[in-house]
């Protein structure tokens, strides 16, 4: 794209579709905090509007989606790869090797935090009943509400079970080893040193809405109160680029 072409698409503006909020599940809140700090450590200006059918909406069916001229992109990693084909990226300041180990980690971490997420949130007897089930028939009557619930809970425990993670011990296991890993590799006050890049925002966005989702069971976010290297680069990048995040509770 040359650069009048750039100007154009620029000019149009960038919206964030994201689920409505008393629908938004753990890790789609998740990944629609990662994907607009990315847009904020861009210095990207976006508008964010709310849907409830938003995962429809979505040419993939992943959330969150940003709508660009006439361009819609869909999913923490395609935005990224959507903004860097546009030269825009937070790691370009990176050698080579390390933008790879970039990916490497994002691609690694996004699936493993994902997937435990998921089982939590569609396994857990307690938080579905009372977390997940009326979050996802709030915005529907019955019976489609229910229909699309049973549809939804089917497809996601099928893919977890391709993944192999059986109960809540293994979840919880992994959600600990990733953050042990994390703070392995937080080598200054962000990942890479002293710049964000795209792993400290999808990070974030991981961290920061497990620690502010009100789950009937809050073990995900002891684990990242007991990982203070963690914590302190929650509280970094929140305090330099989303200081309501922190303070705000999704009920």
């Amino acid at each position: 794209m040359d650069q009048k072409e750039d100007s154009e698409l620029w000019s149009l503006g960038v919206t964030m579709f994201t689920p409505a909020g008393e629908q938004i599940l753990l890790n789609e809140r998740a990944n629609c905090i990662a994907a607009e700090i990315f847009l904020k450590m861009c210095d990207i200006h976006s508008t964010t509007e709310e849907r409830a059918n938003t995962e429809y909406m979505s040419p993939n069916g992943d959330v969150p989606f940003i709508k660009c001229g006439n361009e819609l992109v869909a999913g923490m990693e395609n935005i990224v790869d959507f903004f860097k084909s546009k030269n825009i990226s937070l790691s370009s300041h990176l050698d080579e090797q390390k933008q790879r180990d970039c990916r490497v980690y994002m691609n690694y971490f996004q699936l493993e935090l994902t997937n435990s997420e998921l089982y939590f949130t569609w396994c857990h007897d307690k938080v579905t009943q009372e977390y997940t089930y009326p979050r996802c028939t709030s915005v529907y009557s019955w019976p489609l509400n229910s229909i699309l619930y049973m549809m939804k809970k089917r497809n996601i425990t099928k893919k977890l079970k391709l993944q192999k993670i059986t109960d809540i011990e293994q979840a919880t296991k992994s959600v600990e080893k990733v953050f042990t890993k994390l703070s392995e590799i937080l080598i200054g006050p962000y990942f890479f040193g002293n710049k964000p890049t795209e792993l400290d925002a999808l990070i974030f966005g991981h961290i920061s809405a497990i620690l502010t989702t009100a789950l009937p069971d809050d073990s995900l976010a002891i684990l990242v109160r007991e990982n203070q290297p963690l914590v302190n680069l929650c509280n970094l990048i929140g305090a330099e680029y989303f200081p309501s995040i922190l303070t705000t509770e999704d009920q």
